[in-house]
């Protein structure tokens, strides 16, 4: 039963899982009383996200960049955000430059060495 109702985003998927859940613990012959419960529930929105100034960029275009939105982080206002990117081999790097310089930047930490792409 645990297997069942313990998946990470199980608890938000559905409006029966209370009820299902209390149904599974019953028929254990389990005194159950069911409450009300508020969960916070989190939905993805679109997610873009593009470089519009780069290094040998071509005249008139973007770079579309590939990302994935962490769930309950802040949401991102309407008119988007625009920031400086900054891209570092590793952790070290980015811990070898004064905070000065990464302050208010948009950084990806293994970007370009193929090892995977974090936020920084």
């Amino acid at each position: 039963m645990l297997s069942v109702f313990s998946s990470p985003s199980r608890y938000t998927q559905g409006k029966n899982a209370t009820a299902q859940l209390g149904a599974e613990m019953k028929a254990l012959g389990l005194e159950v009383r069911l409450e009300k419960l508020l969960v916070p529930h989190w939905v993805r929105g679109e997610e873009t996200a593009a470089l519009i100034e780069f290094p040998g960029q071509a005249q008139n275009t973007t770079q579309k960049i590939v990302l994935c939105a962490l769930g309950d982080s802040v949401a991102t206002p309407p008119e988007g955000i625009e920031a400086d990117v900054i891209a570092l081999r590793n952790f070290d790097e980015l811990k070898s430059i004064p905070r000065d310089k990464v302050a208010g930047k948009t950084g990806g930490v293994g970007a370009g060495d193929g090892e995977g792409v974090g936020c920084a």
